[in-house]
């Protein structure tokens, strides 16, 4: 009797280690997903702001 419940709880350890471990790789794929929505937004500013020094540079040629 001593084995069979060794047993059960070990089994009822193993499939709380197997949820909290799916809880952790859903964590780190939202955690990856948003650290890739701040890089494409950090890139999407850059670009205006490229942009922006590009005509100024560009405007300086025609100023009187």
């Amino acid at each position: 009797m001593l084995i069979k419940g060794i047993v059960v709880s070990m089994d009822s350890v193993s499939r709380f280690m197997q949820k909290g471990s799916a809880a952790s790789r859903e964590t780190s794929a939202a955690s990856q997903q948003q650290l890739a929505t701040m890089e494409d937004m950090a890139n999407s500013a850059k670009s205006p702001a490229h942009l922006a020094e590009e005509m100024q540079r560009k405007l300086t040629k025609f100023s009187l």
